[in-house]
């Protein structure tokens, strides 16, 4: 999961394969003490590794995101991106 995918010219950094564009992922971010699982994010998808590239745009608001949920003290949490984005 890397983000400014542009600079890839539309082939994975780690397999080379193509990436599929306008696609939406579901990507686990491990905290310290908690597992965060983000549906429906933006991504462009490589289609041999599955490995999502997402723009800056949509990293800079899952950080903003996972900064908020640490202070839930949970252990999983399931979130839509497209749900939060407008809460955020």
């Amino acid at each position: 999961m890397i983000g400014e995918h542009e600079k890839h010219n539309g082939h994975c950094a780690l397999c080379g394969g193509r990436l599929e564009p306008d696609q939406l992922a579901i990507i686990p971010f491990v905290l310290e003490s908690a597992v965060v699982i983000v549906r429906d994010v933006p991504a462009e998808i490589c289609r041999n590794c599955k490995e999502p590239y997402m723009t800056g745009a949509v990293t800079d608001r899952i950080t903003q995101l996972l900064r908020q949920l640490r202070t839930l003290h949970t252990e999983v949490t399931v979130v839509s991106y497209t749900t939060l984005k407008e809460a955020v």
